[in-house]
């Protein structure tokens, strides 16, 4: 048997419960964390969209399609890149009492709200301020903000902040799910084996 057969030989199949024991406590709060961060986030666009809709000149809609659905299709595109992750739900798979009926179903719902999301802001930011105005802006949100509320959107860099915490708390989550579905299911007997 070579050294290496031999090192992997020892490594066990399992983790002992005491290497795992502290991890469940954290893997809450992470969750609980994440849970809050995404709240927030919720709240803030729902602002923005109330902003958008009801507080700004509504003439800033025609026309509705300038570039018609050749601009549609385009936007549709880039947008694209902005719901790769969403696989990342599978990765909690085992965390699931009945995966094969509330994973799928988890899935799309939240592709459904994410994309109702998307189209409310994307709506109530065009109606907000003129597109010749968001075209050449580096920050359009807060130019939804001030031009509906008159008010500073100094806030916005808290927020931008908390978001991008919040996806990197789901990606630690995640990655975490998939070492372990690595060393406990795919690897591990082929190591063993040697």
């Amino acid at each position: 048997m070579s050294a290496a057969a031999e090192i992997f030989r020892v490594i066990p199949s399992r983790p002992p419960p005491v290497a795992t024991e502290g991890v469940l406590p954290w893997v809450r709060r992470n969750l609980f964390a994440d849970w809050r961060n995404t709240l927030g986030t919720l709240i803030v666009l729902a602002l923005f969209v109330g902003v958008g809709f009801f507080y700004v000149e509504p003439a800033n809609w025609h026309p509705f399609a300038p570039n018609g659905w050749a601009g549609i299709h385009q936007g549709a595109a880039i947008v694209f890149f902005a719901f790769i992750g969403f696989d990342d739900m599978v990765n909690m798979v085992e965390e699931v009492k009945n995966p094969l009926k509330v994973m799928p179903r988890a899935i799309l719902v939240a592709l459904a709200i994410t994309a109702g999301l998307y189209a409310l802001v994307s709506l109530a930011t065009v109606r907000a301020v003129p597109r010749e105005v968001l075209a050449v802006s580096d920050r359009p949100l807060a130019l939804v903000w001030e031009a509906g509320t008159g008010t500073s959107s100094s806030f916005l860099s808290a927020i931008a902040v908390a978001a991008a915490l919040n996806g990197i708390l789901a990606q630690i989550v995640m990655a975490s799910r998939v070492l372990f579905g690595l060393g406990n299911g795919i690897f591990s007997p082929a190591i063993n084996a040697w």
